[in-house]
């Protein structure tokens, strides 16, 4: 009894202590992966179910630091909120979640929304499982997983609500946490996910001691709690000598990180340097520019004057076989002077026969101009009178009655374009209008003498009065259309023969300007100085060219060669921070695991 009651200290003192050898966490390096599984880095894992397997221990879960540390922060504070909703969007985002996802939806997502997430989550530890209940299974699989809060039901039912959103994405982000360790962690061992090694060693020595104790060997159970303890004391020492040396090396990469921070870097100075230079290069890349956009204007200028200077030879050819032509026809003349004498006097002539002409067809122009107004105005005068006819026949039809008005109309339509009176209105006046106011006439002295009052006699003379004198003015509108036709046709004759005296009289003048000599050598010396200038500015040109570049290649040597004295100098900063980092996460967990050693002691 005494012997079982030591055995029972014994193995529960060996519970409480830390587990053996050095600390390895699901954050570490130390937690695996299964073998056919995942490989490192890219393929998802497969196989991993949220049921623990045999001999699998979730206080290791609840030994992580990061989700120790995260249970204690305050879920109100909104930075933390924030942090969170970054981290589960990333982690969302980057693992193809099939749904739409933002901080926005994250800030107060729906249950529907809630409720995919999770799935999601829980099918990237295992694929195969399915759920049945959510307020059921989180809880479950949360505490299996080793999560250390404990999650209430009854928050589930109102996942997205304001009190419950934030302890239930806190849940998500440590499990997001979890499964990203996991990733980076995995190396292909078989070492099944979430074990602790040195728990596992711890379970083994158990099992032991509890077999040797219920057979009754009191002595094997403590001589293997003694080379439990041992082990556990040398590990300790260890892992302290280890700590020191790591906390030296911290030490001294601090100072050389000191040493190397006080130093004047020339970074600065070299990054100066590097903004003159690109400055530089940018001022004669617009010196190359604007002297390249001189140059075209010079040479468009120059083949400017190339064609001026070709059309201009061209011209002096002429003019020289002309003058040539001019001379044999002065040779063959005797009379010369005779003839240019007649020839200036029938130009003067010609010049005050011109005068007249001009003048006498602005006269005629003018009388043409005035002629066309009046006829316009009479035509329009003519077919308002029409129109007040037309609209007196409908008034007599509806006064005389359409018994008597059945064989004629009274209507007349106006041709503006007829010559004779007749063609303007219409050949109606002789054929319809005479005709039929002869029948109506008579019809109408018939029933006037029959039917009607004395008093209408005197309407009938009315009638006939504004009737001889519609005729009146149709006879003047003819009138007037045939003088029209008749000074257009004089205009237009003397159009023609002003035509023709303009002709002769500007060929006389196109041959005496054909005799123009003293342009030839002025056109010679522009022609030179032109050439010499040209030449001069083609010179310069190449000059200034040519020391733009010399000096444009020895900026940019200049600017290359600090700019490797930058690079090689960023590249060993670059390289110092590395290591002092990687030195600082190494002294980082050697210290973790050393005060959670002595946490659990």
């Amino acid at each position: 009894m005494n012997g079982r009651s030591k055995a029972s200290r014994g193995s529960n003192g060996i519970t409480n202590r830390p587990s053996l050898g050095r600390r390895s966490s699901i954050m570490g390096k130390g937690a695996g992966a299964p073998t056919d599984t995942r490989a490192i880095g890219d393929r998802a894992f497969q196989q991993v179910s949220v049921i623990p397997p045999e001999g699998f221990h979730f206080e290791s879960c609840l030994l992580n630091r990061s989700s120790r540390v995260f249970c204690r922060r305050g879920l109100i504070s909104s930075v933390v909120f924030q942090e969170c909703i970054r981290t589960l969007c990333n982690f969302l985002t980057t693992r193809n979640y099939p749904n739409a996802v933002s901080p926005k939806v994250l800030q107060a997502p729906s249950g529907k929304d809630v409720t995919s997430i999770i799935q999601f989550l829980f099918h990237q530890v295992d694929p195969l499982f399915k759920f049945s209940k959510l307020e059921e299974d989180v809880p479950l699989v949360f505490k299996r997983l080793g999560y250390p809060v404990q999650i209430s039901r009854s928050a589930l039912y109102a996942a997205g609500s304001p009190t419950s959103w934030p302890p239930l994405l806190a849940a998500l982000t440590w499990l997001v946490n979890l499964l990203t360790a996991m990733e980076s962690s995995w190396d292909g061992s078989d070492i099944l996910p979430f074990e602790d090694v040195r728990h596992k060693q711890l379970d083994d020595h158990l099992k032991k001691a509890y077999n040797h104790w219920l057979a009754g060997s009191d002595r094997e159970m403590y001589e293997l709690d003694d080379e439990f303890l041992r082990e556990y004391e040398l590990e300790r020492e260890r892992d302290a000598a280890e700590l020191d040396q790591r906390l030296a090396e911290l030490e001294t990469l601090k100072a050389e990180l000191e040493q190397a921070g006080s130093k004047i870097s020339p970074l600065a100075d070299a990054e100066s340097k590097k903004k003159d230079y690109q400055d530089d290069i940018v001022k004669f890349q617009n010196i190359i520019l604007g002297f390249a956009a001189h140059k075209q204007t010079l040479e468009k200028k120059v083949n400017e004057k190339k064609q001026e200077f070709a059309t201009k030879e061209e011209e002096i050819l002429k003019v020289l076989k002309g003058n040539e032509e001019l001379k044999e026809t002065v040779a063959s003349q005797q009379d010369y002077a005779a003839s240019v004498e007649r020839m200036l006097k029938e130009k003067e002539i010609n010049n005050l026969n011109l005068e007249s002409v001009l003048s006498r067809r602005e006269e005629l122009e003018k009388l043409a101009w005035n002629l066309e107004v009046q006829s316009s105005k009479m035509l329009r005068d003519l077919e308002t009178q029409v129109g007040q006819f037309n609209d007196g026949g409908e008034r007599l039809k509806s006064m005389v009655g359409e018994e008597l008005l059945d064989s004629c109309r009274f209507e007349m339509k106006v041709q503006p374009r007829g010559e004779t009176v007749e063609e303007i209105l219409g050949n109606t006046r002789k054929t319809i209008i005479k005709t039929g106011l002869v029948e109506m006439t008579q019809k109408c002295r018939k029933k006037l003498t029959e039917e009607l009052e004395p008093e209408t006699l005197n309407h009938r003379q009315e009638f006939f009065a504004k009737k001889l004198a519609l005729d009146t003015i149709t006879e003047k509108v003819a009138s007037e259309i045939a003088h029209h036709k008749k000074l257009e046709l004089q205009y237009e004759g003397m159009v023609e023969k002003l035509n023709q005296t303009l002709a002769s009289i500007i060929a006389e003048r196109e041959g005496c300007e054909r005799r123009v000599f003293k342009e030839d050598a002025a056109f010679q010396k522009m022609k030179e100085d032109l050439v010499a200038e040209l030449k001069e500015r083609e010179v310069k040109f190449a000059n200034t060219v040519r020391e733009c570049n010399e000096e444009l290649q020895l900026r940019q040597s200049q600017a290359g060669q600090d700019l490797e004295i930058i690079m090689s100098s960023y590249e060993e900063n670059v390289q110092i921070l590395k290591r002092v980092d990687e030195v600082n996460k190494q002294t980082t967990q050697l210290f973790d695991d050393l005060c959670m050693a002595n946490i659990l002691d």
